[in-house]
């Protein structure tokens, strides 16, 4: 192999090992007075929820149910390349946190 080469060839692996370092995007931060509501990671804060099914259920039968869809919810629901995804099946998701969608 030639000196030409060997410089070729190291230069491009320097180039290979930088790329991903430099392609790297910043964590996206919310704007001021926002707070996130998924971490892009996994189903922390979220759980599945069907209103209708424990709309007209008395207290300690709704959170019987509400305990029955949070566990449900994992079956259905992953996270894939920092993005929420549903297998088609199963309740709608919602933030754990109720103040997290108070001002819709």
């Amino acid at each position: 192999m030639t000196n030409a080469s060997k410089h070729l060839l190291f230069l491009t692996t320097i180039a290979a090992l930088l790329v991903p370092t430099v392609l790297r995007a910043d964590q996206p931060m919310p704007p001021d007075g926002f707070r996130t509501t998924f971490n892009g990671k996994d189903l922390n804060g979220w759980h599945g929820l069907d209103p209708h099914s424990v709309a007209g259920l008395t207290s300690e039968n709704q959170e019987a149910k509400l305990a029955q869809q949070r566990t449900e919810f994992s079956k259905h629901w992953t996270v894939e390349n920092g993005e929420l995804v549903n297998d088609g099946h199963g309740h709608t998701r919602t933030p754990t946190r109720s103040s997290a969608i108070s001002s819709f």
